[in-house]
């Protein structure tokens, strides 16, 4: 296999890392200091926590935007049209599986999936230009 689709599905890979796992962490702090964004009793007040989670995940799918756009090898911003329809595609299905969940607020699946892919567009135009 040619050397540079293996390092551009490894540079779609560490982005889509970066949008799953930076996330977790955060949600997982949140936790800790009981803020947590998605809460098992739909009665709790998650407005607070539910803003910042949505905020931190744009900026990480910003970061996975950009990491695509810094690392990948050839046609970066291909690479980045690629990482944001993937991303998009995972967007859709938070929309699907937490469309029922009481602590789930429809406005947080579609601010999401409406986000996504400029976010990681404007992710890989800026690697773009610190690339040049």
């Amino acid at each position: 296999m040619n050397k540079n689709i293996l390092k551009s599905i490894g540079t779609i890979i560490v982005g889509t890392l970066a949008i799953f796992i930076l996330p977790g962490i955060c949600d997982a702090i949140l936790i800790t200091v009981d803020l947590n964004p998605f809460p098992p009793k739909p009665e709790a007040d998650t407005s607070t926590a539910l803003i910042i989670s949505f905020i931190y995940r744009i900026v990480f799918v910003f970061l996975g935007g950009f990491l695509v756009g810094i690392l990948a090898p050839k046609n970066s911003m291909m690479l980045v049209l690629i990482f944001a329809i993937i991303c998009v595609f995972i967007a859709v299905f938070g929309i699907v599986a937490g469309w029922n969940l009481p602590s789930y607020p429809h406005w947080y699946p579609i601010g999401i999936f409406i986000l996504t892919f400029p976010s990681v567009w404007y992710g890989g135009k800026l690697a773009l230009k610190k690339k040049h």
